[in-house]
């Protein structure tokens, strides 16, 4: 197989029926195939396809069919990749056309601009990943014709993590993550009588925390409160107004030991106790270490909505729940800016990675230079969030760590 500038075309697709292979190195192919006439098919990125028909391959018998394939005119995919979730900052990233075999494209650090050079008449797919932290991965198709092409492309934050740059959450509705060894205020609790202990944020069990939260938590220790002892408790959040909520949902973490004479269970109300509602129940099967969210479209434009956690269980095993979230939560973009940079070697002038740089302000922000495959960039990369406005002093040191923190590896 060779170009039609006669050199060996390697990676092209042979296909013979139902049967393809890919071309070597040095152009060649080979394919068993039953006797029989086929047509055959050879493909790849940038070059037009050919077809030769009638190929009659007889028994035991070894068919040439030699390919020269003409590269095709190719034209410029340009422009800007985008913050997508309301920054709206240029970002660094990674550009792969899916089934090209030039490899990635990096936009420019300080504008976001890219520019592909890319076969005509063919429709195609750019995969983008951004180098900063808490971003989707993307991917956009764009149609190529024969005149240059511009497609510029926001990439939205992942709300879910927000962990993106210059973005935090928001809790609209209310919140409780447990994390002092009492009751919380403005919660309750009530035991119904014959009960022995109940709910209890101080860990008495020392279970630790097994929600997948952090910190203290709240549990009912069925198993530690002792044989023949009794249950019945239930762990009620206040009032919250979810009036202006249109979308509410109620999430927590949360660790469920099952046992065959235990139940969790979490009820709402949107009137005052008047009406509970049971919305997730679980008794001989159990839930370990979960993040559990529940819609709760009844609770939506309501002024008076409350959760309650219900545990019964004799001499069962526990229930912990923490981090609980009634409402909803955005992830919204907060003050400040981004600051990036390259870090060299004052003496070789080469790449520099693993150096710490510090912004010396309130509160201070610190990143760690990383190298990276953009052919571009001579120093090691870095970036980091500063939520101070105005003139800062940045500050950069060597360190023995080979550190990556905050780098992703689709543009390491």
């Amino acid at each position: 197989m060779t170009a039609s500038t006669g050199g060996a075309l390697a990676g092209a697709k042979v296909t013979v029926g139902s049967s393809s292979v890919t071309t070597a190195a040095n152009g060649g192919y080979s394919i068993s195939v039953p006797a029989g006439t086929y047509s055959v098919t050879v493909s790849d990125f940038g070059y037009a396809s050919q077809t030769v028909d009638n190929v009659a391959v007889a028994d035991g018998a070894t068919v040439t069919e030699d390919f020269a394939l003409a590269a095709v005119a190719r034209t410029t995919v340009s422009g800007k990749i985008t913050d997508g979730s309301g920054k709206g900052w240029p970002l660094y990233a990674a550009i792969t056309v899916e089934g090209s075999p030039d490899g990635q494209v990096y936009t420019n650090p300080k504008t976001g601009a890219y520019s592909i050079q890319l076969p005509v008449d063919a429709t195609y797919t750019l995969d983008v990943a951004a180098a900063y932290t808490g971003y989707k991965a993307v991917t956009r198709p764009v149609t190529v014709g024969i005149s240059a092409v511009t497609q510029n492309i926001a990439v939205p934050v992942d709300a879910a993590s927000c962990a993106a740059p210059g973005y935090a959450s928001h809790v609209h509705g209310s919140s409780q993550t447990f994390d002092t060894p009492s009751l919380p205020a403005g919660w309750t609790i009530g035991n119904a009588d014959a009960t022995i202990g109940g709910w209890e944020f101080d860990d008495p069990g020392a279970r630790g925390n097994l929600t997948g939260g952090t910190g203290d938590f709240a549990i009912v220790d069925s198993d530690h409160l002792g044989i023949g002892n009794h249950q019945d408790s239930i762990l009620t959040g206040p009032v919250t107004d979810l009036s202006a909520i249109t979308d509410p949902t109620l999430s927590f973490d949360t660790y469920y030991k099952e046992f065959s004479n235990s139940t969790a269970a979490v009820d709402v109300t949107t009137d005052g106790g008047a009406d509970w509602t049971n919305v997730w129940q679980f008794s001989t099967t159990g839930v370990h270490g979960q993040h559990v969210s529940i819609p709760l479209p009844q609770a939506a434009g309501q002024a008076t909505v409350q959760v309650r956690f219900h545990y019964t269980g004799t001499w069962a095993y526990y229930w912990q729940v923490d981090d609980v979230v009634l409402g909803d939560t955005t992830c919204d973009p907060v003050p400040g800016g981004l600051v990036i940079g390259q870090v060299t070697d004052a003496n070789t002038k080469g790449a520099l990675a693993g150096a710490m740089i510090t912004e010396a302000g309130t509160p201070p922000a610190t990143a760690t230079s990383a190298t990276t495959a953009d052919p571009a960039l001579k120093g090691a990369f870095y970036w980091l969030f500063s939520p101070n406005t105005g003139a800062q002093s940045l500050s950069a040191a060597n360190v023995p760590s080979d550190t990556r923190a905050g780098w992703q590896t689709p543009v390491a």
